[in-house]
């Protein structure tokens, strides 16, 4: 893609991989409902009419959950928009336009000023080198990297282990 990175692209990623876990669950959940659906008709002796309802039940059924699973993959993105937003408002920017500026075009971004993390819910997460005080690498169970920001406030970055040592690399870049 030679389009320049943007807040809604690295929304949109952050959805779509969040979508592709969720995507294989609700594949088997409905792979199963289906041969369920369908022995159970056989076994109750509904017919053929009344398995034919059944499954348009259950076409029903999946039809909100899949609804329900974009919800939830759309809210579990958001936090990607804050941060960006929160660093928009400290430096008094545009996000979009730093990203012209700086001919960042690819999610695998890392230059002097910017980088571009995942965390392991597959979210992206947009960091402005200026903007961060300290870290603290957080290992373990839901580790990461706390960052003290240069506002004041902490944030915290669930990353994995590769990530992890991506920032740190990143962080100690001689600028």
């Amino acid at each position: 893609m030679n389009e320049t990175l943007t807040k809604k692209r690295i929304y949109l990623e952050s959805v779509k991989s969040g979508m592709a876990g969720f995507g294989l669950v609700f594949i088997l959940i409905t792979t199963l409902a289906i041969i369920s659906i369908i022995v159970l008709g056989v076994v109750d002796g509904l017919g053929f009419f009344g398995t034919i309802l059944r499954l348009l039940e259950l076409v029903a059924l999946l039809t909100g959950f899949l609804g329900f699973i974009i919800l939830l993959c759309m809210i579990t993105a958001l936090p990607t928009i804050f941060l960006i937003k929160k660093q928009e408002r400290y430096f008094g920017f545009n996000f979009n336009e730093e990203m012209k500026k700086h001919n960042i075009k690819s999610i695998d971004c890392q230059n002097n000023e910017w980088a571009i993390f995942e965390t392991w819910r597959g979210c992206l997460r947009a960091v402005n080198y200026n903007f961060i005080e300290t870290f603290t690498v957080e290992r373990g169970r839901g580790g990461g990297v706390f960052i003290e920001s240069i506002d004041g406030k902490g944030f915290r970055l669930a990353l994995i282990n590769e990530e992890i040592e991506k920032f740190r690399t990143w962080f100690n870049l001689e600028r």
